[in-house]
């Protein structure tokens, strides 16, 4: 019998899209007890305080959690496909539309010729399907918005192995 996951597509919280994205990682990896409820309180023990999660909180929580992972910052498109060719997923941190101030995690485990299955890539869009073309526009605004005003490279991504 094939394995059901039901992926978080909406956050519960206006900032809770790191740990999303690692609930997200863990039901893709099979794990149980992946409820947002039931795993917030460890989130805040590894450095998530309510009101976002850095690049470098997320590292240190797959670490705790034993997920093995290779980060990559300024990633590109290729480095998304090429990841998910190989079975892997990813967690996408990008700046957040033309702005300074926000960035955004997604967690993608599929891609088409023109599309990524992006969950929780918007609370607007009920689908978790994102045109490349969209993603790549994000790429632009997190090279050129973000990396200026916080001295990060964004995007970052996270591939997640299964081994």
């Amino acid at each position: 019998m094939a394995i059901t996951r039901k992926y978080i597509n909406k956050q519960q919280h206006s900032y809770s899209c790191g740990p999303v994205a690692i609930l997200n990682v863990r039901k893709w990896l099979g794990c149980k007890h992946t409820g947002y409820r039931k795993n917030i309180g460890h989130f805040r023990s590894f450095g998530y305080s309510g009101d976002g999660m850095w690049p470098r909180y997320l590292s240190i929580t797959l670490n705790k959690m034993k997920i093995k992972y290779k980060r990559k910052n300024n990633a590109t498109m290729t480095d998304i496909e090429k990841a998910l060719d190989k079975g892997c997923s990813v967690v996408l941190n990008y700046a957040w539309h033309n702005r300074e101030d926000g960035a955004h995690y997604a967690f993608i485990d599929k891609h088409t010729v023109k599309s990524v299955r992006a969950w929780n890539w918007s609370d607007i869009h009920k689908t978790p399907y994102l045109s490349k073309k969209q993603l790549r526009k994000w790429f632009r605004y997190s090279n050129k918005y973000y990396n200026k005003r916080w001295n990060e490279v964004k995007p970052i991504i996270w591939v997640i192995s299964r081994d």
